[in-house]
């Protein structure tokens, strides 16, 4: 006996009846997926909350929140400022052993200007 064709089917329309398998596939696939997301979820926070120190666990850095902000940022800018102008104005050490040093930023330009002399000007 041949099979019959729904006359919707056949013409290239979509039936009037849902399919209701695949539909059950498919909400079955959600509450799986949410499922495995709450469970996971549920591990997670009770591995790493706030009462994993009691497990002997070490608890990670958190993430997010932004940066932290700084308590004296005028105090701080200054300071680092002061630090990197006495850097351009001493002599020191950066490398004993390769013989490299530091010199103050004017005795470098004068270097630098004496050694284009020697070579013949400027360019």
């Amino acid at each position: 006996m041949a099979e019959r064709v729904h006359v919707a089917t056949a013409r290239g329309y979509e039936p009037d009846q849902p399919h209701l398998r695949g539909i059950a596939i498919g909400a079955g696939a959600i509450v799986l997926a949410v499922a495995v997301a709450v469970t996971t979820g549920v591990f997670v926070q009770r591995n790493v909350g706030p009462d994993a120190t009691a497990h002997g666990d070490v608890i990670p850095p958190r993430v997010g929140g932004g940066p932290g902000l700084q308590a004296t940022p005028g105090r701080e800018i200054e300071s680092y400022r002061a630090e990197k102008e006495r850097l351009l104005h001493e002599y020191a050490w950066v490398d004993r052993s390769h013989g490299v040093v530091r010199i103050p930023i004017e005795r470098a330009m004068a270097l630098l200007v004496q050694q284009q002399a020697a070579k013949g000007g400027t360019r």
